[in-house]
This record gives structure tokens, C-alpha cells and sequence, in this order.
């Protein structure tokens, strides 16, 4: 288990929203969250970009979910109604 220690900051009220939304659905505590986020977003900065093919490819994201095909047929049918 990683080591942890008690601490205040001062961080902007959207990011703090976000961080309680993603620990509420996640069923962990805010500081877990906050840890993950900061890890996340450093390890980010320290990535050389990845090519595909020539093409830049995008960053993933540890906190988004993967779409899948059953999504995108989801969203087909729905565009097919209006």
C-alpha cells in the first residue's frame, strides 16, 4: 500500500467537483481519487506522443470508459428515428 499523508490544497472548485463525482461513482475517498488524477495527469507530461500509420493518436484517459461497438449502434439506431 502506498504511503499517505494528511494535507490541505487549495484547488479550483470544478476540478474539485469532478474529483468527488468520480469518487462517489467509484466508491472511493476523495484522496484516492485526487492521488489517481495527479498521477494520470503528470504521467501525461512525460509521454512522447504514439504514431499509428503517421497519425498522432490521442491520449487515453484512466477515468473515461472505453466505446464500444453496442454504443456506437446505440447511437446509429437513435439517429435513425429522427
Amino acid at each position: 500500500m502506498t504511503e499517505t499523508m494528511r494535507t490541505t490544497l487549495t484547488i479550483d472548485l470544478d476540478m474539485l467537483q469532478t474529483a468527488r463525482e468520480r469518487a462517489e461513482a467509484r466508491s472511493e475517498t476523495l484522496g484516492k481519487v485526487v492521488s489517481d488524477m495527479m498521477r494520470e495527469g503528470l504521467a501525461t507530461k512525460d509521454r512522447s506522443p504514439e504514431y499509428r500509420n503517421g497519425i498522432k493518436l490521442l491520449p487515453s484517459r484512466a477515468f473515461t470508459r472505453k466505446v464500444t461497438v453496442e454504443d456506437v449502434n446505440e447511437l446509429l439506431d437513435e439517429s435513425e428515428r429522427f
